[in-house]
């Protein structure tokens, strides 16, 4: 896209763009210079209008940052390179107010302003009313490093136009309305420290026999690397990756690229380098994981396994005699295991009182394990044992001492009785 913005108060120069992307200038002979020398400077990234006294035609490139990086193209400042809508609108804005981008001596319109609005549509003011009148002229180019996006083009070219100084209306391109979605999550390095991994995604195509892709983008910011290229490798960004995901015609996931779920990790902070960091994205053919409905996107669930460095701050035992311990992290991990013993004849026991037993020939040898396992009972923590005896037996033996206990007491009071009755006779 090249865009050439004239000050037809200074030269009484205007622009105009057709259909076809033919770009018409005009000449009132109104301005300071009324001479214009167009030169067309060869073909390429390196064509396009130079005058004398008229703004150049600038071209805006997209970049993945890999080779060129965001911004003009010192020293000639003839190409902006941008990766995303901000950085085009930065662009754009910098067009209208930097003199040094245009090659015009002295002050032009420093209170110009570009902007996008919530429909996603940019729009070019002018307000200032001591400025310059702005004439934008939109138009495709291609080179052999550089495709043409037609309709991005014809979208920005809704721009194209006068905007005089002082004016209280706006020149805006179309609406971008693209769809994307956009999310992030925590991990953690070997040291502990968390680091943000940004997932953005764009739908690129769609078929509607074969399903939709989706261009997917994993960033983490610097210094941290994902995948690094062997050192001397260019084209390669250190922080980001990208691949794509497709998706069947159901919905369903189909297909997501090697390159985006497996990763290696390095913080660049004196942790361990190259972590592995596995995205799991969902099943291929299966609903549980990314899915693509007519919906707004939107993220229902996520969850991670890394985490931070953490104190010891408690423990409990569960019923399979795990000791537990809890983390002011929020984690819990199990610390050990109580292991338990049984016997092939656990009534051949020796009873030692106070509810403990060892082992006896009639036992036999432990068979150790874990609770819950091979026939062994639950261990139930920060609890009292009840009794452990036949219940029913003792009941019954309390019964046959209760009902002696009142025959002794009978004897008794008839060894009594006879006692009183000999004092009385000797009286």
């Amino acid at each position: 896209m090249a865009i050439l913005l004239l000050v037809p108060s200074s030269t009484g120069v205007t622009a105009s763009v057709d259909a076809t992307g033919k770009i018409t200038l005009s000449n009132d002979n109104s301005g300071t210079h009324t001479n214009i020398d167009l030169v067309v400077a060869g073909t390429g990234t390196t064509s396009g209008l130079v005058t004398a006294n008229d703004s150049p035609s600038k071209q805006f490139i997209y970049t993945d940052g890999s080779v060129n990086q965001v911004g003009w193209n010192a020293p000639t400042n003839s190409v902006y390179y941008f990766t995303n809508s901000e950085d085009l609108r930065n662009g754009l804005q910098n067009l209208a107010q930097d003199t040094q981008m245009k090659g015009i001596a002295g002050d032009l319109n420093p209170k110009a302003t570009v902007t996008v609005d919530s429909s996603g549509k940019f729009q070019v003011s002018n307000p200032d009313a001591t400025g310059k009148n702005i004439n934008i002229a939109v138009t495709p180019f291609t080179s052999a490093t550089t495709i043409a996006n037609a309709n991005f083009d014809t979208m920005i070219g809704a721009l194209s136009g006068s905007l005089p100084a002082g004016s209280a209306t706006t020149r805006s391109s179309q609406a971008f309305s693209v769809p994307t979605h956009s999310a992030s999550i925590d991990i953690y390095d070997s040291l502990g420290s968390k680091h943000t991994v940004k997932v953005d995604f764009t739908k690129s195509s769609f078929d509607p026999t074969k399903g939709s892709t989706w261009d997917v983008s994993v960033t983490v910011p610097p210094p941290s690397t994902l995948n690094p290229s062997p050192a001397g490798t260019l084209g390669q960004p250190s922080n980001i990756v990208l691949g794509t995901v497709e998706f069947n015609p159901d919905g369903s996931l189909k297909n997501a690229g090697n390159t985006i779920t497996n990763l290696t990790f390095s913080a660049n902070n004196g942790s361990k380098p190259n972590q592995p960091i596995n995205l799991a994205l969902g099943t291929t053919g299966a609903f549980d994981g990314l899915t693509s409905f007519d919906s707004s996107s939107a993220t229902s669930g996520i969850s991670q396994d890394g985490f931070t460095g953490g104190d010891l701050v408690g423990i409990r035992i569960d019923q399979s005699g795990t000791l537990v311990g809890s983390f002011t992290n929020g984690r819990s991990f199990g610390l050990a295991q109580i292991a338990m013993a049984k016997f092939a004849n656990n009534g051949g026991l020796s009873v030692e009182g106070g509810n403990l037993y060892t082992q006896s020939a009639n036992s036999g040898d432990p068979i150790y394990g874990t609770a819950a396992t091979g026939g062994r009972g639950f261990i139930q923590s920060s609890a009292l044992e009840s009794s452990n005896v036949d219940l029913s037996r003792s009941l019954t033996e309390l019964i046959v001492i209760q009902r002696g206990y009142q025959a002794n007491s009978k004897t008794i009071t008839t060894s009594d009785q006879l006692l009183q009755t000999l004092i009385g006779l000797k009286q």
